[in-house]
């Protein structure tokens, strides 16, 4: 697998996943949406759960660790 390992303009440091080249993945969507579906019930249920949930992922967004997918980047279905 070559070497595509770089840091980004705001000097963060990115690496390619580990597969090799012409590897296709199986498609996951029933598997993402049944887990989707489950953990909305648990937020939905577990007000604490909820709270710790959006203030982790608040925080790995204002960290600049994560970003918000922009609505133009996203299909009528849903994939990115």
């Amino acid at each position: 697998m070559p070497k595509r390992e770089f840091t980004t303009k705001t000097r963060h440091f990115e690496l390619p996943l580990p597969l090799e080249d012409g590897i296709s993945l199986p498609n996951n969507r029933n598997l993402a949406l049944k887990t989707l579906t489950g953990l909305k019930k648990k937020l939905t249920a577990d007000q604490n759960y909820r709270e710790q949930c959006v203030t982790f992922i608040s925080e790995l967004i204002n960290n600049g660790n994560a970003e918000k997918v922009p609505v133009h980047d996203i299909d009528a279905e849903g994939n990115k």
